[in-house]
């Protein structure tokens, strides 16, 4: 018997017979899990081995002989132990599980194994139960339900992966067909479906969310919240340790959405719960006798916890949920996608890649809060840099190979998601050497000041990066999380480091001040569609608009111009601003592509793939370079400064074609400029309550812009 399969193999490796599809389909089977019939149908869920037996007479008698001994030893523990005979759940696995021993622990080898060991699902009882009668309420007819299942698998599943499209697709099709024949309702299940559609509500495009909101008379936002509310009722319902698969499987959902929504603590204590539950069923652990397909999709479902674990750890500064050194993780492949070519990515590959640089880092993450040595960043950095090496083609991020986009829709996403997560890391050990903030003595050296060089370069990485993700993804998925929370990382860290460079030695800093002012141009863009995406533009702006900036920096800030910026597209339904009287400049700004020529055309985000020119080709993300074809940002002229001594720097426009001059200003000289009216601000302040309070150390960020002068903006 092979240790990894619950069925007898030959020499060979094979099964001595057809998976059971292929024998109610009458077709040859290859006799490998999962066999080829059904890869080809995208079925490995019910590709499924019987363990094939040979009754002998005499096994047939000892079987006998052996349940009659037993069925005798039950009857004397029964009327010997009357108390325990009354008690439905008297058998010692489920006794030892009361007091609190995992499945895992040894005792349990000595006890007949249970048929709840492995997690299964509770068993129906007749009737439904009251808190399944309440969700039916909440639940919307068929078509509107399938079209929210449909929608979940094509834009929120391939984030992480957490559900086989196929086995969800057919889960969903037989709890229908229950429904209507009136039988009992698995909880699970049914509670899965809750946080699917509510998962997908978040999740919508423009088109699919305007039609939704009028047929059904409500709003996305109430929606999903409806759904969330309906399945954590209906969660709190059923045993610990009981629902399987389909329990931590929800229990997951409820992480994402949390984090969907920002609410960024629910979101990990949500995590911890699908952690426990995971463990309780022993999914952290090989166990023998489970179909392959079970097996597989468990040891999936696992590596998606044990990555958000250490990710949540790593940015957010708490505590690890895992044992890391308790279990031996296992990578997952996608052996069930069928997809023959080694060169393509399966959907699990961005997951499978974040793991693999957990094994290797995490630890050495955990030990900057105590240890932080120019050694430790060193270290952490070159692992990084290992790591990113071994992308596949199609994930890199320079040149990466497109020719799979089209077909799989869910590449350049894990690319995107991918590359954003290599540049926070390696920029999270370098940004003491942006915030003044690194030992001294190794700042005055060589190895800082190109410490210092990278940090600049990896902070303007991941601000392209998170912008490409934010033309991939615009505007049904723009609440997913590492949008809004890496770009604002990175221009916060950015504006910090403008702050202290007293001496105007910042390297690239006119490209940083740029990248500024397309990050809040980004932000503003999307503020009516998420608290998210509104408060951190809010933040972002109060930031920016404090900054000590030449007069010529804030012409390429755009903190002195009154005229919009058409670089950026808002969604049909966005309100003219969000953020009036937030800053001298347009807040909500609206977006156009231009085509090579000088005219300019709009693309609307349901077909922006339709409209690109065919002149300009395919590129990785399927859309247009990111600055190669916009129009220029409008800039008003400038006017020489008494104060400048020359224009002695150059700034490149974003066509990259020409150069204008502009006046450099002397640090004196731009404070003095700055109004007479002014207030103290504190950073912290307008984060009080909000989603990002937990997020960031403002400690550690060094922001302390108490001695600039600063306008007294109404908020």
């Amino acid at each position: 018997m092979n240790s990894s399969s619950s069925v007898e193999k030959t020499k060979s490796g094979r099964s001595p017979t057809s998976c059971l599809e292929c024998q109610r389909r009458k077709q040859k089977c290859s006799r490998e899990w999962p066999c080829n019939h059904c890869q080809a149908r995208k079925v490995p869920h019910l590709c499924h081995f019987a363990s094939r037996k040979v009754i002998t007479p005499e096994s047939d008698t000892s079987t006998g002989l052996a349940k009659l001994s037993r069925k005798r030893k039950e009857d004397s523990l029964v009327s010997d132990s009357p108390a325990l005979a009354d008690e439905p759940n008297h058998g010692l696995s489920d006794g030892l599980a009361k007091l609190g021993y995992m499945p895992s622990h040894g005792v349990f080898a000595l006890t007949k194994p249970s048929t709840d060991s492995a997690g299964s699902p509770t068993e129906c009882i007749q009737g439904q139960s009251e808190e399944i009668e309440a969700a039916l309420k909440i639940i919307l007819p068929k078509p509107y339900t399938d079209v929210l299942v449909q929608n979940y698998l094509e834009r929120a599943n391939f984030q992480y992966y957490p559900i086989f499209p196929e086995q969800l697709r057919g889960q969903s099709a037989t709890w229908w067909e229950a429904r209507a024949a009136g039988q009992r309702l698995i909880p699970e299940l049914t509670c899965l479906l809750l946080r699917v559609c509510a998962v997908s509500t978040q999740y919508l495009e423009e088109s699919l969310l305007q039609r939704l909101e009028f047929e059904l008379g409500e709003k996305a936002q109430a929606m999903t919240e409806r759904f969330h509310a309906a399945a954590t009722k209906l969660s709190s319902s059923i045993p610990r340790g009981k629902g399987g698969i389909l329990q931590v499987q929800q229990l997951f959902l409820v992480a994402q959405w949390y984090k969907s929504e920002a609410c960024m603590v629910e979101s990990w204590h949500a995590l911890s719960v699908a952690v426990r539950e995971a463990q309780e069923i022993n999914m952290h652990k090989p166990m023998e006798g489970l179909p392959n397909f079970e097996r597989e999709l468990r040891k999936r479902l696992w590596c998606i916890l044990w990555t958000w674990d250490w990710q949540m750890s790593t940015l957010l500064c708490r505590p690890l949920l895992i044992d890391q050194d308790d279990h031996k993780l296992e990578i997952p492949n996608g052996r069930l996608e069928n997809i023959n070519d080694p060169e393509v990515p399966h959907p699990l590959a961005s997951v499978a890649l974040q793991a693999e640089l957990g094994l290797h880092v995490s630890h050495l993450f955990q030990k900057m809060g105590t240890d932080y040595s120019i050694q430790l960043v060193l270290e952490i950095e070159d692992e990084l840099e290992k790591w990113m090496g071994t992308f596949p083609a199609a994930l890199r991020d320079h040149r990466p190979d497109t020719r799979w986009d089209q077909k799989h829709p869910n590449i350049p996403f894990m690319r995107c998601q991918l590359n954003i997560i290599a540049y926070a890391y390696l920029l999270a050990p370098l940004k003491p050497y942006l915030l003044s903030t690194a030992d001294p003595e190794i700042m005055n050296t060589q190895l800082g000041s190109d410490l210092r060089i990278k940090a600049v370069d990896t902070c303007l990485d991941l601000m392209r990066t998170s912008e490409q993700f934010y033309e991939l993804i615009f505007p049904a998925s723009i609440k997913y999380f590492f949008i809004i929370f890496f770009m604002f990382d990175a221009a916060t860290v950015l504006c910090s480091a403008i702050v202290h460079d007293v001496d105007y030695t910042l390297p690239k800093r006119n490209q940083c001040i740029r990248s500024l002012r397309t990050t809040q141009e980004l932000m503003d863009a999307v503020a009516h569609l998420s608290e998210s995406a509104r408060l951190s533009a809010l933040l972002l702006r109060k930031l920016t608009t404090t900054l000590p900036l030449t007069q010529g920096e804030k012409h390429i800030l755009g903190v002195v111009s009154s005229e919009s910026s058409k670089r950026y597209k808002t969604s049909a339904s966005s309100p003219p601003n969000y953020l009036s009287g937030i800053g001298s400049s347009s807040a909500a700004a609206a977006y156009a592509i231009s085509k090579p020529s000088t005219s300019q055309s709009t693309i609307p985000p349901t077909s922006r793939s339709d409209s690109i020119p065919s002149s300009i080709g395919a590129t990785p993300y399927d859309m247009l370079p990111l600055h190669a074809h916009y129009a220029p940002m409008p800039m008003p002229p400038v006017q020489p400064d008494a104060s400048a001594a020359a224009q002695d720097w150059l700034f490149m426009d974003y066509n990259g074609a020409s150069t204008v001059g502009l006046p450099v200003t002397t640090a004196a000289a731009a404070a003095a400029q700055q109004p007479q009216q002014v207030i103290g601000m504190n950073p912290g302040d307008p984060l009080s309550g909000t989603f990002l309070e937990p997020l960031w150390d403002w400690d550690r960020l060094n922001m302390d812009l108490s001695h600039y002068a600063v306008p007294q903006y109404p908020f």
